[in-house]
């Protein structure tokens, strides 16, 4: 019921800015037609949604600089302790929400019913440029209600500042194993592990003992998005196995992704087909996964 709630809370957000700024262009003199002015309304829609996305993460790295945290997030970066990892364009890594915590979603609520009410009066004094700004704001707040509500595993990374503790990876392990058993897993969760590799320059999952138990459900279930974030996730292991000579770990995910082969359901993306074929005949130094770059040092 949550879900459905806020899925239609995120479809109500996105239509209204697309038809404010719809109204908006076609007020201008451009003598736009159908359906040029619907692309261009559209198009104007992302990239608000996008900028305002940026100027977020930059607000949220001013307040982590001020308060002299270890970790800070600038869109599409993160820092972590001087650290600084590029990843590609994704959600899973860059955003703002690396600072969210559990602590936060009271807050998100209360600001959700204040910008409804901010967005009704905006709209009765007809002032479209502060309703697109509004609607901006409640769009990406109703997905950090989201990310809070059903996102959890992350916060055990932010609280932990994304470093590599025993103690840290045994809790994990065990939030992991939960989620499995409810079906929870998300692709979220893999990537988080990935990032959480990337900077550690790690193999957690090649590492644990949860493999077995993530294939198992994504057998049963043929889940095609959890089955691409994990051959995601093998491959990038796979490439700091390599990386760092290690033979043994580099075989046994080789064999882990044969058997993900066998099931045949993850997304063949161009690269992670490519990866994938070169993985299978052992090039391993030809496999482009996405640059990572820690202290101004490239690593694969």
């Amino acid at each position: 019921m949550m879900r459905k709630l806020i899925i239609l809370l995120l479809m109500l957000s996105f239509l209204g800015l697309w038809l404010e700024l719809h109204v908006l262009v076609n007020n201008l003199p451009l003598n736009l037609e159908i359906p040029l002015d619907f692309v261009i309304s559209m198009g104007l829609t992302f990239c608000s949604l996008i900028f305002s996305k940026i100027v977020l993460d930059l607000l949220y790295a001013l307040k982590d600089l001020y308060k002299k945290r270890g970790l800070i997030t600038i869109f599409p970066f993160i820092f972590i302790k001087r650290k600084k990892v590029n990843v590609r364009f994704s959600p899973y890594f860059s955003f703002h929400r690396k600072s969210l915590s559990t602590d936060d979603l009271k807050s998100r609520i209360i600001w959700s019913f204040i910008l409804e009410i901010a967005i009704i009066l905006a709209f009765m004094f007809k002032m479209p440029i502060v309703l697109i700004v509004l609607i901006t704001i409640f769009f990406w707040n109703i997905m950090d209600i989201n990310h809070l509500v059903f996102n959890k595993t992350e916060f055990l990374f932010n609280k932990n500042k994304w470093e590599k503790e025993d103690s840290f990876e045994s809790d994990l392990t065990n939030t992991l194993k939960d989620k499995i058993q409810k079906s929870e897993l998300s692709y979220s969760d893999l990537m988080c592990i990935l990032l959480y590799d990337a900077i550690n320059q790690s193999t957690f999952l090649t590492d644990s003992e949860l493999f077995e138990e993530i294939f198992k459900k994504i057998e049963y279930s043929q889940n095609t998005l959890l089955c691409t974030g994990l051959v995601e996730l093998l491959l990038y292991e796979i490439s700091i196995s390599n990386n760092h000579n290690w033979p043994e770990k580099v075989n046994q995910i080789r064999m882990q992704l044969i058997r993900i082969n066998q099931l045949d359901f993850f997304y063949y993306t161009s690269c992670l087909r490519q990866n994938f074929d070169f993985c299978m005949n052992r090039e391993y130094d030809k496999m482009k996964s996405r640059r990572i770059l820690i202290s101004n040092k490239k690593i694969n």
